[in-house]
């Protein structure tokens, strides 16, 4: 009985995601139909389980700035989530348009408010620290689930479909398909580690890992003369989560966010690639997760 219930579930949400995307655009079947292509040419390393017997505790991370005009799209994306074990921590960093009231507003009227704890920076603080600072406070066997603060997830499903991946418990993290938003195109899921060591550039898939995985980065490698790295210096710490996960990292071939276009790579960031980033340090991979007392 309870294996067809499962079944009933999940044909559900195959249904539920499908509709979701669809009410955006028609196009999006034939995106759908690259994105089975896509899935071909990614074979599964850690494919997911119909029936994870843990439910593994995910925290949502959003780091906002300024975004009033998506924050109502992006905060309902991640409070209509059907899984039950999250939290979320949004950061408002200092923001000056009003935003950070009106999210402040969304939140605490919305029945799922409970989950979030919510942090309103009073003057704009280089992403990094927040990123750094705030995992730091995660627990270690918590997932890290990293959103842009302009982006949503694709649909209500998100969290669990994750939790069938992390049911192998070899998998410390994951990039994801995504689409962009309101083009409606679907983007690159799996940057190399290659691409990261030789070019400046954005990297827009839904980022999840384990905390004790990120906290594993040398603090040293996210600053440059005493000083946090731009905001825009992702690879500073996507890089070293990649060279350390290495074997246990999952390109997700699924839609599971929808991404907002980026900003082109500012001239600070180039040019603070080739002095800075460019030549810093491989991690070695990790045969352990944690670090033994």
């Amino acid at each position: 009985m309870k294996r067809i219930a499962l079944f009933l579930f999940s044909l559900c949400g195959a249904f539920g995601i499908g509709f979701g995307l669809s009410r955006f655009k028609p196009e999006v079947d034939s995106l759908l139909a690259k994105n089975k292509l896509s899935q071909e040419k990614h074979p599964l390393t850690f494919p997911p389980s119909p029936y994870p017997i843990k439910n593994h505790s995910f925290v949502i991370l959003l780091i906002s700035h300024n975004n009033g005009a998506t924050a109502e799209k992006t905060i309902q994306s991640i409070l209509s989530q059907t899984y039950e074990n999250f939290r979320v921590i949004y950061i408002d960093n200092g923001s000056s348009d009003g935003s950070g009231e009106h999210a402040r507003e969304l939140i605490y009227d919305h029945e799922q408010g409970h989950k979030v704890q919510f942090i309103q920076n009073e003057y704009k603080i280089p992403v990094m620290r927040n990123l750094v600072r705030a995992i730091e406070a995660c627990e270690d066997e918590e997932i890290v689930v990293l959103l842009g603060e302009e982006d949503r997830l694709s649909h209500e499903w998100v969290l669990q479909r994750l939790n069938q991946y992390y049911a192998n418990p070899d998998l410390w993290m994951t990039l994801s398909q995504y689409m962009t938003f309101p083009t409606f195109s679907l983007g690159d899921p799996s940057p190399t580690l290659g691409e990261m060591r030789n070019a400046p550039q954005s990297y827009p898939q839904l980022k999840t890992f384990y905390a004790a995985l990120f906290k594993r980065i040398d603090e040293a490698d996210l600053t440059e003369a005493g000083k946090w790295l731009p905001d825009q210096a992702e690879v500073a710490y996507l890089a070293p989560l990649l060279e350390m996960a290495k074997s246990q990292i999952e390109f997700v071939p699924e839609v599971l966010s929808l991404v907002s276009k980026r900003e082109e790579i500012s001239p600070e960031i180039e040019n603070l690639f080739e002095t800075c980033l460019k030549d810093k340090p491989s991690y070695t991979p990790l045969r352990q997760l944690k670090e033994r007392a």
